[in-house]
């Protein structure tokens, strides 16, 4: 699994993400430094993703980006939303015809009219497949609607939402609950400067390591209102979690806007061009 963590900060006005870098496949597990377990979907929103179905992620996210590049500059929560949903249960639906049908000589359309005609036990058994077929995908979504406000949701099997803008931070993975408990013992909130909430998230982050599957390299972003980002490279990743080390268990540092604000160094990105759908 992983861990991907997001918090509201600056007064709703920017966002704080982290995210690990380890994969895992069957039985190897490694860090990855060139893995990236997020993206900009649109230039106000940012998707990271966990799970161990991570072959899946592409063509949702890709999908997702496409759809969202019809939007506008500011698309509303509901609509992004709604197509992450769209998108990712379409995708489930592919996955599970592929496995289940396909070797059987149908697809979903052939399949909805012999339900719909007949009632019998095979048919049931293949409901029943299809139903059960694994699709461990698990999505955390950041960003700014058209207010603008700052928005955290989730989506989660079998195409599930979840929002998390009241409490202003949520996390995803198998080292989530490590960085939400640390978040609410922190008493994290958002009026924090981007500095400490950088500082906080990351401390989340490197306490979450302790949990399966988390991975200690780091990458993390800060997102603004205006849609300029900031990526904080592992570099300085190693930089803070030496503060954290030194002088972070469990004090708060001091100081954290001198030593973290220089870490920070926004840009506003171009549109982003639409995915290659081939």
């Amino acid at each position: 699994m992983t861990v991907c963590i997001g918090a509201i900060a600056s007064g709703r006005n920017a966002i704080v993400m982290a995210m690990d870098q380890m994969l895992t496949a069957g039985a190897m597990t490694a860090d990855m430094p060139d893995l990236a377990k997020g993206m900009r979907v649109h230039p106000r929103w940012f998707a990271m993703f966990a799970g161990n179905d991570v072959q899946y992620v592409s063509p949702i996210m890709r999908d997702v980006t496409n759809a969202l590049a019809e939007e506008g500059n500011a698309p509303s929560v509901k609509t992004v939303t709604d197509t992450f949903i769209r998108v990712y249960r379409e995708q489930r639906l592919r996955i599970a015809e592929q496995t289940v049908l396909a070797p059987l000589g149908l697809d979903f359309h052939a399949f909805a009219a012999m339900i719909a005609t007949d009632d019998n036990e095979t048919l049931r058994d293949l409901t029943r497949k299809l139903s059960e077929v694994e699709f461990s995908v698990y999505f955390l979504v950041c960003g700014f609607d058209a207010n603008p406000s700052a928005r955290i949701f989730t989506i989660e099997p079998p195409g599930a939402e979840g929002h998390y803008d009241d409490v202003g931070f949520w996390s995803i993975g198998s080292g989530s609950e490590s960085a939400i408990n640390n978040l609410f013992l922190r008493g994290y909130n958002q009026s924090l400067s981007l500095p400490q909430a950088v500082y906080e998230v990351a401390e989340s982050k490197f306490v979450a390591e302790t949990s399966l599957g988390v991975g200690t390299r780091t990458a993390m972003a800060a997102l603004r209102s205006d849609g300029s980002i900031a990526f904080i490279t592992r570099q300085k990743v190693d930089g803070i979690r030496q503060i954290w080390q030194d002088e972070g268990k469990p004090p708060m540092p001091q100081k954290l806007d001198e030593r973290i604000g220089p870490l920070l160094q926004f840009f506003t990105a171009p549109p982003m061009p639409k995915s290659n759908t081939d």
